[in-house]
């Protein structure tokens, strides 16, 4: 007997297991920090500009104040040289003043004129002594050395423009880093994100999956409890038959034996008929002889003038005969009764034999229904139940279609929304790296429709070719990813654990190959 309890449970068992909506999707992906990188480095980067252009503009500055200062110095230096040479030649010319003790060219530096100052403090012009013109020289070389050696130093010192322009420099070089680094970020965020977006496909994917096997196992119910159906029919079919034959070979070997009966019956007929008359041949000669004896005998009774003698013997046979004659016709009389008493009783037997032989005849399809309605029952109920399974199991197989088409679909909105993340956060990068002018890879959005799309397909083609197809179900992507998976162990479950019998069906309802890889 087939346990539709335990189909059923198989087909429940299938329908529940791991069949959940798809999570909120979260507002970044997992490369997120990877852009926010790319956005904080092409900020750094504005910024480097932003110095650059101002170390370019200091750079100028320094390098004028660097070489004013320094023509500031040897401008000193050849004034100081001068106005030694002028003081040295006043001193010789006895051009100081007699009052305030100072030279000519020391007025003439502050634009005063010397011989009107002579005039003011009553003074006049005297010539230096030796050793002041010695002294002033020494002081005077004293100051020019310094100043020289102040120079010097001043030279020695590194120019500010150079720091500078190392700084620009060093600028420049950190942007080109940092442009490498961006590069470097987006391609980190490419292979990130598209291995987050295969994870995930894999994961919706294997969902979708578990929404699959439902539908795959509603229609194999609805093949297996036809075939029961089918199988519970032929089975009655042959049963019918069988009783039908058995009935009618017992019928048909009663009315043999009812025929039989008849026909001895018959015999013993004609047996009692022949030997009554083979009875009565013999006695009634005897029978004829006697009456004959009898009239002879009664004439000569009635003869006159018979003596009493003889007519006493006369008398004496005459009774004797009588006696003799009624004994015989007595005997003929119960021999002919017992004969037409057996007679009668072998015809009415027969006469039942023969309406026994009609009635089995004619009560033959009674019989046959008889004997079925030992049979008819549970072949009834088996029938109507494989029907009502068959039935169900269509109205299921409706059901779960439905709910894969809208599992579908929220799938497909769950990658476009994460598709949308991903645009949002590469149309950030692209913003950031071309407001720098820095390159970075932009593969992923194309890299994971793709791979969805293979993957989403695999499930599609399971959902719509996993039955009776010339269609390989499974592509490459399939055969790596699925054809192991979790998200038909449902399915694998319920064929693992029908009877040989219900496997051969769904075997011939299904596609060869996916039939074959998938157990």
């Amino acid at each position: 007997m087939i346990n539709y309890m335990h189909l059923n449970s198989l087909f429940f068992t299938g329908l529940f297991v791991f069949l959940f909506g798809t999570s909120q999707l979260s507002a970044q992906t997992i490369g997120a920090g990877e852009v926010s990188s790319i956005e904080a480095k092409a900020k750094q980067i504005e910024q480097n500009k932003i110095r650059i252009a101002q170390y370019k503009q200091q750079l100028i500055s320094l390098d004028s104040a660097y070489k004013a200062k320094l023509q500031t110095l040897n401008i000193e230096l050849q004034l100081l040289m001068k106005e030694r040479d002028a003081i040295i030649d006043d001193m010789k010319k006895g051009a100081k003043c007699s009052q305030c003790g100072k030279y000519k060219s020391e007025f003439e530096k502050k634009g005063e004129d010397f011989v009107k100052h002579l005039g003011d403090v009553k003074g006049y012009a005297i010539p230096a002594t030796t050793p002041e013109l010695e002294a002033t020289r020494q002081k005077y070389n004293e100051r020019i050395a310094l100043k020289r050696v102040q120079i010097q130093n001043y030279q020695k010192l590194e120019n500010p423009a150079i720091a500078k322009q190392k700084q620009i420099s060093d600028t420049e070089l950190a942007n080109q880093k940092l442009c490498t680094e961006i590069t470097a970020h987006s391609k980190n965020y490419d292979n990130r994100v598209f291995e987050e977006a295969k994870n995930k496909n894999n994961q919706w994917a294997q969902n979708l999956l578990t929404y699959v096997s439902p539908q795959l196992i509603a229609e194999d119910k609805v093949a297996i409890y036809k075939d029961h159906a089918q199988r519970f029919q032929d089975e009655y079919d042959y049963k019918t038959d069988s009783i039908k034959q058995a009935v009618k070979e017992k019928v048909e070997e009663e009315k043999k034996n009812k025929s039989s009966q008849v026909l001895a019956n018959d015999v013993e007929i004609v047996t009692l008929k022949r030997d009554l008359e083979s009875y009565l041949s013999g006695i009634n000669p005897m029978l004829n002889t006697l009456k004959t004896e009898k009239i002879k005998v009664d004439l000569m009774l009635k003869k006159p003038g018979i003596k009493d003698s003889v007519k006493q013997v006369l008398q004496i046979q005459l009774t004797d005969l009588t006696k003799e004659i009624a004994v015989i016709e007595k005997d003929i009389l119960n021999n002919k009764q017992i004969t037409k008493n057996k007679v009668t009783t072998l015809e009415s037997k027969n006469v039942l034999l023969k309406k026994i032989i009609w009635d089995l005849t004619v009560n033959l399809p009674k019989l046959e229904e008889a004997e079925l309605n030992t049979i008819k029952p549970y072949y009834t109920k088996s029938i109507a139940d494989a029907k009502a399974g068959a039935d169900k199991s269509a109205a299921d197989l409706i059901t779960t279609k439905a709910t894969y088409k809208s599992k579908a679909v929220e799938f497909e909105n769950s990658q476009r929304a994460y598709a949308l993340v991903m645009d949002k956060e590469v149309n950030r990068m692209l913003t950031a790296a071309q407001s720098v002018s820095c390159s970075i890879y932009n593969e992923v959005r194309g890299k994971s429709n793709a791979n969805w799309s293979e993957a989403f397909n695999c499930v599609q083609n399971v959902a719509a070719s996993a039955k009776a197809s010339t269609y390989n179900v499974f592509n490459s992507y399939c055969s790596k990813e699925f054809s192991q998976g979790s998200g038909l162990s449902a399915y694998k479950s319920f064929i693992n654990n029908l009877s040989p019998e219900d496997k051969a069906v769904v075997k011939k309802i299904s596609n060869l190959n996916w039939f074959e890889l998938l157990n």
